[in-house]
């Protein structure tokens, strides 16, 4: 296997840094994410991202890789959390393996998988026994056509494609519109933004014009600013003498 684990975690951060999921599998493997239900604030393991590895980066395995992440976005490893699998309609428990690669490794555990099953995969927690809120991978099987890269007898085919699942311990993030926070942080912008002691920016905010829209501008020996509702001015020589315009 040809493969570096690292340089997707970096696109699955980004992803996440604006709310998004990287999931390259969703379309064309029929790869889901299942969320899980947990309150605002409450600790959790997200998916981050899923690859489907390219025919160069698998070398014929049939496995699901999983890495974890901590909040800091840091690989967690040496056992210290625990990855479950299971495939659909199986009665059996689950299979529940550690994170126990050593770091050299481009992931943290991996699962097997078989021609006919088609598998989901979670986080566990600390232990085996642990029943950390998690979201799931599901979907995920071998049974996609053949993606040969011009070597005979290597890339993915019918069986052997492998897939790369990326999770992050982290706190899930407010559902519910804060109206007054945003109402709050809105509001110190604006002040921030209308503040200066300038005397265009004074007779501004002293005749309600809103914030500024340019920068201070000279033209026509006159001193101008633009504000929301109007242009504000005064002759160079006489900056005292401030009056205002409508925008046209």
């Amino acid at each position: 296997m040809n493969f570096n684990g690292n340089q997707y975690i970096q696109q699955f951060l980004a992803a996440a840094q604006v709310a998004q999921v990287f999931n390259d599998a969703a379309v064309d493997y029929g790869v889901q994410i299942r969320q899980a239900e947990v309150a605002d604030g409450e600790l959790y393991w997200r998916v981050i991202g899923v690859h489907h590895l390219l025919p160069k980066e698998n070398g014929r395995d049939h496995n699901i890789f999983v890495e974890a992440l901590d909040e800091q976005g840091n690989r967690i490893r040496q056992a210290r959390v625990h990855a479950a699998s299971t495939f659909e309609n199986n009665a059996n428990p689950p299979k529940v393996t550690a994170l126990d690669k050593g770091d050299a490794d481009p992931m943290g555990c991996d699962f097997p998988m078989g021609k006919e099953a088609t598998y989901s995969v979670w986080m566990k927690g600390s232990s085996p026994q642990s029943n950390d809120p998690s979201d799931r991978v599901e979907k995920l099987h071998t049974r996609h056509a053949d993606e040969p890269f011009g070597v005979p007898g290597a890339g993915n085919t019918m069986g052997h494609h492998s897939f790369y699942v990326v999770f992050q311990r982290t706190h899930k993030g407010p559902t519910v519109l804060d109206e007054k926070a945003v109402q709050a942080t809105a509001r110190k912008l604006l002040d921030e933004l209308v503040a200066g002691d300038s005397p265009l920016a004074v007779f501004a905010r002293d005749h309600d014009l809103g914030a500024p829209v340019t920068a201070e501008f000279s033209a026509g020996g006159y001193r101008a600013r633009g504000f929301v509702k109007g242009i504000v001015y005064a002759p160079l020589a006489h900056m005292q003498e401030i009056k205002q315009m409508a925008w046209q």
